[in-house]
């Protein structure tokens, strides 16, 4: 499965502006990079709507798909976090060109992993939730 991804150029706004214009949507966030303007810090992330979400707890892994994206709804069983989220995008490759470097982050696999999800084989508790955007700003 492949996914290709559009940029367009937009006039600066306030990320906390466009955080509030986009609030009442579907799980919308704001990761913002504080401190100096160095390479590090020059990026800061808004996006809302998943086309899909990931759970993965002690019962296993779940994929819910609100958009077609290429994905199905499924349950895989590995006690590894990582090693479902491989196992669900082992065949994803992205088309878009990333114009800021390869390392910076253009779109795609967006998540949280809980403390405890480090170390599945000790807590059996580990809970964690993936969203793959379909709109985000940077």
């Amino acid at each position: 499965m492949s996914m290709e991804f559009k940029l367009k150029e937009i006039p600066f706004v306030r990320p906390h502006d466009l955080y509030v214009a986009i609030r009442g949507e579907e799980c919308p966030f704001l990761l913002e990079s504080l401190g100096k303007k160095d390479r590090k810090a020059r990026f800061t992330f808004l996006g809302c709507d998943p086309a899909a979400v990931i759970e993965i707890d002690q019962k296993g892994t779940e994929v819910k798909v609100l958009r077609d994206v290429g994905l199905e709804e499924e349950r895989i069983r590995e006690e590894n976090p990582f090693d479902a989220l491989e196992e669900i995008f082992k065949d994803l490759t992205f088309e878009t060109k990333n114009p800021f470097g390869e390392k910076a982050f253009l779109g795609g696999l967006l998540g949280i992993f809980n403390y405890d999800a480090v170390y599945p084989a000790w807590l059996k508790k580990g809970r964690c939730t993936w969203n793959l955007r379909s709109i985000l700003l940077l």
